[in-house]
């Protein structure tokens, strides 16, 4: 919510989901501390794609981490 807060993330993590995402063909802002807007062109299958995406690649790295 601050940049107090922005200061604490977990950058490693970050990257690797960044990285991964990018692997899927989906490209976000390359810093957590930046935004990232839905536009009128990510239609509804394309929005979908993109959080199934996101699950499960958060989901294999939180394991992987557990590890």
């Amino acid at each position: 919510s601050d940049y107090d807060d922005l200061k604490k993330c977990d950058t490693e993590r970050f990257a690797a989901f960044h990285r991964v995402l990018l692997d899927e063909g989906i490209y976000l802002s390359p810093s957590q501390g930046e935004a990232d807007f839905i536009s009128i062109r990510h239609a509804p299958p394309v929005l979908a794609r993109t959080l199934r995406a996101m699950a499960r690649r958060l989901r294999g790295i939180a394991s992987h981490q557990e590890r």
